[in-house]
């Protein structure tokens, strides 16, 4: 028979995959987990142990605490070493009698301590550990984003290799169909144009082998920039081809997405703090027209002679209490108001906008989700009926009622089901990433432990 070679071709190629195999078995072809493999989990950890914006961000946390207690720190007394020469001129009331000087050195060890400002040491230890705060959220916005890149690009290597595999069995079908036609057109038992047109397809098997690899090379290289194995190309960089498994929450209502990214989405918390922040800016402020008191003790050495300046007679202390009461500013004040209630207007409208993009964002990523489960779903549908109709092609040929052709449009349809199901799980597996990362879930304890 013309295509007795083909279907014992395809029956080889496939012989590895039974008649009854489900798609969701079609999609994984291993589940050990090799030693000479990476698992999500440790494309993870190995990618957050390299990543620089992390460094960075927790470099800025550690100087926003230093600035903290550096702060708290201004509360206690201060102590300093004072030396004063003071020289000064005193003209007689008098014409006649001669200008008087009088010359004065002074020593002495000043103790300050705060009692009263205004609240600007308080306000600004609040502000600075709300700046230290914001520094944690940066580390933590850092480490999602991190996080979703390995992701990403650790799914886009996975999704290559496995329709690479898929594309090079289809092409091992079309290559054994046009081993069969070329021999048979030589004993004239098939046509010149059905050589050509299997040489086509083949040709068009090709193309997508070399694009498909190109694509699993591509995201390879980005992959080994992400963990830091970019310098050495020779060290072996595997994969399991199964990290499709934590899809669960695909039915996830809006309401409850949005009070989740409320609370917890990084932007969010970002913007209601710099609104805060905002707040005590202002207050700092104000307390430089407010009222402030400071206990001053001196104890040290006075003397109008040089000579003389360290000597028991010269010794001194002092205490005493040290009141400043801002009188006039020229007005300034009325413009500093006006500024802080502009810029506390500036940070309110900046919340409200991180707000609306967070929401119109969740709201289209979940659609997307919602899109993308349903297509999912058509393609599990869609793979079954291809493996199905192409049995049922291999069923009639045998029968003699369906042309080589037929085998051939049947393999095509199979091959293009399952292509489409292995891109539809993965488009779910993404779009699902999406969604938990607007809500602000912490998407290291959600995939790290996928192995």
């Amino acid at each position: 028979m013309l295509l007795l070679w083909l279907l014992l071709a395809i029956a080889r190629v496939f012989a590895q995959t039974p008649n009854n195999t489900s798609s969701q078995q079609i999609l994984f072809f291993k589940n050990q987990t090799p030693q000479n493999k990476y698992s999500l989990g440790q494309i993870i950890s190995l990618g957050l142990d390299t990543n620089h914006e992390i460094k960075e961000a927790t470099a800025n946390a550690r100087q926003q605490r230093a600035l903290t207690q550096m702060a708290e720190r201004q509360i206690l007394p201060q102590l300093n070493t004072v030396v004063i020469d003071n020289y000064q001129k005193k003209p007689s009331r008098l014409s006649s009698l001669p200008t008087s000087s009088l010359h004065n050195y002074d020593m002495a060890l000043q103790l300050v301590q705060p009692l009263y400002t205004g609240g600007k040491f308080t306000n600004g230890i609040r502000s600075l550990s709300l700046a230290e705060e914001s520094a944690k959220i940066q580390i933590y916005l850092a480490q999602q984003q991190a996080v979703k890149n390995l992701i990403l690009t650790f799914t886009q290597l996975v999704q290559s290799k496995q329709i690479l595999e898929l594309t090079t069995q289809h092409y091992s079908v079309l290559k054994a169909y046009v081993d069969t036609v070329t021999h048979y057109e030589t004993i004239g038992r098939a046509r010149d144009m059905d050589r050509l047109q299997a040489l086509v397809n083949l040709s068009l098997a090709e193309v997508e082998i070399n694009k498909v690899t190109q694509d699993g090379e591509t995201a390879e290289s980005n992959l080994r920039h992400l963990i830091g194995f970019s310098e050495n190309r020779n060290k072996p960089l595997e994969v399991i081809s199964d990290p499709l498994k934590n899809l669960d929450g695909n039915d996830i209502a809006l309401s409850i997405a949005w009070q989740t990214a409320e609370e917890n989405n990084p932007e969010i918390l970002l913007a209601k703090m710099g609104q805060m922040q905002q707040e005590y800016t202002n207050k700092i402020q104000n307390a430089e027209d407010l009222p402030s008191l400071n206990l001053i003790g001196n104890w040290g050495y006075q003397s109008p002679h040089s000579a003389h300046w360290v000597e028991s007679n010269s010794n001194y202390y002092s205490i005493g209490l040290n009141l400043t009461i801002p009188i006039f500013s020229g007005f300034s004040s009325f413009s500093k108001k006006k500024a802080q209630m502009e810029a506390l207007q500036g940070k309110t409208h900046h919340l409200d906008l991180i707000r609306q993009q967070v929401q119109q964002s969740l709201e289209s990523a979940l659609l997307e989700l919602k899109n993308s489960s349903k297509q999912f779903e058509v393609a599990k549908k869609a793979a079954q009926q291809g493996q199905q109709a192409l049995q049922l092609a291999n069923r009639g040929y045998k029968l003699g009622v369906v042309s080589s052709q037929d085998v051939l449009n049947a393999q095509r349809t199979r091959y293009d089901s399952e292509k489409l199901l292995i891109q539809s799980q993965f488009t779910v597996f993404t779009s699902l990433l999406q969604v938990r990362q607007i809500m602000g879930l912490d998407l290291v304890k959600l995939y790290s432990n996928l192995k």
